[in-house]
This record gives C-alpha cells, structure tokens and sequence, in this order.
C-alpha cells in the first residue's frame, strides 16, 4: 500500500466514523428521556444490551434529563462504536505497514486510534450536556465536613421535639411488681392490693 492510499483509507475511516457517530447521536437525541425503538435499534446495531426500563426511567430522572436516551447507555454504544472502529484500523494498517510510511501517515494513524480511545469519554459529556444531563450530586465525607456535622449537630437533642405525657408506674406494696392494666387494682404475681385504703 502506497502513501496516498494509506492516506484515503485514513480519510474514509475518519468519514465513516464521524457517520457512526452522527448515526448514534441522532438516534439517541430523537427520543424522549430514557429512550425508544430507535434507540433499542441503535443499540442491536452496536450489539450493547439494552437497559431495562425501570433502570432507563430513573437514570433519566435522577440526572434530570431534558430529552434522550440515557447518559451511560449512549457512552455503552460510543465505546463499542471505538472498539468496532479500532478492530478496523487495527486490520487495515498492519505494524509493518506503518513502518513503511513516512512518519507524519503513521502519526495520523496514531492519533486516530487516540481519538478512538478518547470517544466514549468526550462524546458522553458532549452529549450530557446537550440534553442536560447532570450527575447525581453525593456527597463526599471530608475530614472537615465530619467534624463540622459533628460540631453542628452536638448542640441538638434529639429528644427535644418529642411530645409525651408524664406518667407514673403504680407497683405493689407488697412485692414491687408493676401494674400491668390500668384501673386493675390487683398485683398479678402476690395476688394482694396495689395501695393501701386508708
């Protein structure tokens, strides 16, 4: 293979992939938060297993998605899109053939395999933001926010809005057993009077 057709075949892996590409994002931007048929479409054409539904339904709405399919299942089919495109430039330029082009074809050739590596990524948070997907907010646990928590939260009581009514537990004069009904005078255990008439 000479050096220009080393350079077309660059070029048209290079062109085929920026239609992939578009393919993928097209199919994922025309449905609604989550996905649809299309999207499933897309999905069996790139051979990534679908997310069920319930799965897609709560991704969408923790990252409160305006529109498409979800974040993780677009880099899913972005990264088998790269590792379909990489089989082919790994086919179509073999080591010895690199060895025999001048540098700057076997640097192109390089820097569309970083490319490749780099897709999933890249084109994820493109997309994210495009359809306005955030992610979930955690929260890291510092050592300061601990100590802070802690700080704050040592001035409460948790007991303090609780309401409850005083009461008193009425035991037997005569073995200390408590009263275990209301208004039943009698100690279940000795048998005698809770109180002493007088």
């Amino acid at each position: 293979m000479d050096v220009n057709a080393v350079i077309a075949a660059v070029e048209t892996l290079e062109r085929r992939l920026e239609e992939h590409l578009s393919y993928l994002r097209g199919a994922a931007l025309a449905c609604p938060p989550g996905g649809a048929r299309p999207w499933d479409e897309a999905l069996a054409h790139y051979q990534v297993q679908a997310e069920p539904a319930h799965v897609r339904v709560q991704s969408a709405s923790d990252s409160q998605q305006r529109a498409g399919a979800i974040v993780p299942e677009f880099e899913r089919a972005l990264a088998a899109l790269a590792r379909f495109a990489d089989d082919e430039v790994t086919r179509t330029f073999s080591l010895e053939l690199l060895a025999s082009v001048p540098p700057p074809v076997a640097h192109r050739v390089e820097m569309l395999r970083a490319r490749l590596r780099s897709l999933p990524k890249i084109e994820s948070e493109r997309y994210a933001n495009e359809v306005g997907a955030h992610a979930p907010k955690t929260v890291s646990a510092s050592v300061s926010s601990v100590f802070a928590n802690a700080q704050s939260t040592a001035k409460m009581t948790p007991w303090a809005n609780v309401k409850f009514d005083a009461s008193s537990v009425m035991t037997c004069r005569t073995c200390g057993a408590p009263q275990e009904k209301p208004l039943d005078f009698k100690c279940r255990y000795c048998r005698n009077n809770m109180y002493e008439k007088r």
